[in-house]
C-alpha cells in the first residue's frame, strides 16, 4: 500500500512550508544548520537540536531531545530539558518515543507547531486520500466515491433483498 507522511507547519516561521515522507527515516527538528527541517534562527524559542520523528509510513513516533522550551504532543508536554538551580541543567527524565497519528500537532517551544498528516492511496482506485474513513470487505482504505460504488453495488442490494424474505 502506498503511504505518504506529510508534515505540514501551521504556526511559526515555516507556516505552510510542507514535508513529505514515502519511507523509513528520521527527521531531526531544530535551529542547527545539520538538522533535517532547519527552523530560522529568529525562532529562539525552538532548540537546536529540539526533536526527532522517527518515520516508518504509515508510523510516526517523536521525542523530544532535551529542548529547553519542550515538545508538545496535542497541547501535552512530553519532555524538555530541566533545570536544577537556575545555572546547571540536567535531564531527570528518560527520554521516550511518543506515538503519533494523523491530525496530531506538535508543539515546539511557543510559536512552532507542525501537523501530522497521513495520505494513502484508495484500494479501487488509487486516488490519493488523506486520513481515510472508509474501508472495503478486505479492510483497505477506500476514497468516498468507492466507498459510495461499494455501498450501493455490495452493501445496499444485500440489506434490501434481507428485508423482503
Amino acid at each position: 500500500m502506498f503511504c505518504k507522511v506529510i508534515l505540514k507547519f501551521t504556526k511559526g516561521s515555516l507556516k505552510n512550508q510542507e514535508y513529505a515522507y514515502y519511507q523509513q527515516t528520521c527527521v531531526t527538528v531544530g535551529r542547527q544548520d545539520d538538522c533535517t527541517i532547519v527552523i530560522p534562527e529568529t525562532d529562539t524559542s525552538v532548540s537546536r537540536n529540539h526533536c526527532r520523528l522517527t518515520i516508518d509510513p504509515p508510523e510516526v513516533t517523536v521525542r523530544d531531545l532535551e529542548s529547553t522550551n519542550g515538545t508538545f504532543l496535542n497541547g501535552k508536554l512530553i519532555g524538555r530539558r530541566q533545570k536544577t538551580d537556575g545555572t546547571e541543567e540536567i535531564d531527570i527524565q528518560t527520554p521516550t518515543d511518543f506515538a503519533m497519528k494523523p491530525g496530531d500537532r506538535l508543539g515546539l517551544g511557543k510559536n512552532c507547531e507542525i501537523e501530522l498528516i497521513l495520505v494513502v492511496q484508495c484500494a479501487e482506485c488509487f486516488s490519493d486520500i488523506c486520513q481515510p474513513e472508509h474501508y472495503n470487505e478486505k479492510e483497505e482504505p477506500i476514497c468516498d466515491d468507492c466507498f459510495q460504488d461499494f455501498f450501493f453495488a455490495s452493501y445496499l442490494p444485500n440489506e434490501i433483498s434481507k428485508l423482503k424474505t
